[in-house]
């Protein structure tokens, strides 16, 4: 499949985790808003509306480099990347995703650098036409799923886990009314991330993975974010692995503890010899009075006699 300079875009981004460290995109360079700045949430399919993109700080006057495109994260769904345009002046974007799709959408130039993300999810409603939205894919199936799926509380790990796709995998991390996001590549054989939450809390949070033929994985999570505004999480890290080895550290973990433990409790001395019972305490105390007596009396006799 040909995805042309969507796939240039994508293709960028892993290559630039891939060849420096990995970081956050580049952020707080330009922002982004739907011309006239007066839509509802709501988003009429296939309707096209202008986009119109400033500098962040309008002292500093920064702007991004064009083209532009439009990242829709769809929430459960298939994300998608669009070309708006190649001049800042004159942007617009086609609503191409189905018909009761939750979006968070953010704009990027082609460099990465990301114009942040509305304070609002995006809702797609029946519009004049839904010709223009792209028919479901034959293509190998490729997913993404996590093991939170409803409220995650700060420093809380969030497991990420692929499935399909050519690898390595490029993740994404956005939040709603935030100017950050943050793509991260994992290794070449990794299809498990961990993330650890330090996004603010009282908002909501998406994981959308794309691969290296800037494909993305259907079943984009997201999830409540909760709990403390200080997100040093100290000691914590996010990382990246792959999800047969660490199964298999998991079970050789548990193995090694379970052999400790039987280890641990064959030295401990046992004994399967009852405790003598009230009973046989006074029996035998019995006995030992019975042979008191017997002495005395027989000592008696003797010096009788």
């Amino acid at each position: 499949m040909n995805f042309g300079p969507v796939a240039t875009l994508l293709t960028f981004l892993v290559l630039s985790c891939v060849i420096a460290p990995c970081r956050a995109q580049t952020n707080k360079i330009f922002q982004w808003q739907f011309t006239g700045n007066a839509l509802s949430s709501s988003l009429p399919s296939c309707r096209q509306f202008q986009i119109q993109v400033k500098p962040f700080n309008p002292a500093n006057d920064t702007h991004g480099v064009p083209p532009f495109y439009m990242m829709a994260f769809a929430v459960g769904g298939t994300p998608s990347t669009t070309l708006i345009g190649t001049d800042e002046s004159n942007l617009s974007w086609t609503v191409n995703q189905p018909v009761g799709s939750q979006l968070l959408l953010q704009v990027v130039d082609s460099q990465g650098s990301s114009g942040g993300v509305p304070p609002n999810l995006f809702t797609v409603v029946a519009g004049q036409s839904t010709q223009c939205i792209p028919a479901a894919s034959n293509d190998p199936p490729f997913t993404v799923e996590a093991n939170v799926t409803d409220t995650l509380t700060t420093c809380q790990p969030w497991g990420i886990k692929i499935k399909g796709g050519t690898p390595p995998y490029d993740l994404t991390l956005a939040t709603v009314n935030s100017p950050v996001v943050t793509n991260v590549t994992m290794g070449p054989a990794d299809d498990q991330f961990t993330f650890i939450d330090r996004a603010n809390p009282n908002t909501q949070l998406i994981a959308a993975v794309s691969d290296l033929n800037g494909r993305w994985a259907v079943g984009t999570p997201i999830v409540k974010t909760n709990g403390s505004s200080n997100v040093d999480c100290i000691g914590l890290v996010s990382s990246s692995g792959n999800s047969t080895v660490i199964a298999a550290q998991e079970k050789a973990a548990s193995a090694t503890s379970k052999a400790a433990l039987a280890t641990s409790n064959a030295v401990l001395p046992t004994s399967n010899a009852p405790l003598p019972t009230s009973n046989a305490r006074k029996k035998t105390a019995g006995d030992a009075d019975v042979m008191v007596t017997l002495l005395v009396l027989l000592l008696a006799a003797v010096f009788t006699t």
